[in-house]
């Protein structure tokens, strides 16, 4: 009988295929908006950031869904590679997950600004570094309590 562990990783990664298919799909349909905003010289438009953030995200969301669905596949079959990536998960996930997820969405924030006259919005960027950068410095300090 399958556990439910194990019930729970077959979804999980019977789910990442379709979601890897509309990465794709995505990326695909929005690369010729993507493209045509390293063309131009002026500033970009609303759209333009919008196109790139949203290729951005889909790009990195299908590299880091992948990467996952893979340890976990492996996992579930209990091969020793499966646990070498599950260990190097995290590292993986700060240029997949978390930087390509800062990128894109510092795009769409400037997409909006731009169609919303909002520019100002962008002065709370540096206090989500700063709440980062707290709590990084909060974990390493605990390390050496």
């Amino acid at each position: 009988m399958i556990e439910l562990n194990e019930l729970i990783i077959s979804i999980s990664v019977a789910l990442t295929i379709p979601f890897l298919c509309y990465c794709c799909e995505i990326m695909y349909v929005w690369w010729p908006s993507v493209r045509e905003t390293f063309k131009k010289e002026e500033p970009l438009t609303a759209a333009g950031q919008l196109a790139r953030g949203i290729w951005l995200g889909f790009a990195t969301n299908f590299i880091d869904n992948m990467y996952w669905m893979s340890a976990w596949f492996l996992t579930l079959l209990q091969h020793p590679v499966g646990v070498t990536m599950m260990l190097g998960g995290a590292l993986f996930n700060i240029f997949f997950r978390q930087m390509g997820g800062i990128l894109a969405a510092r795009e769409h924030v400037i997409a909006a600004s731009k169609l919303h006259d909002k520019l100002g919005a962008m002065r709370m960027h540096k206090y989500y570094w700063a709440a980062g950068l707290v709590v990084f410095i909060g974990l390493i300090a605990s390390r050496f309590i």
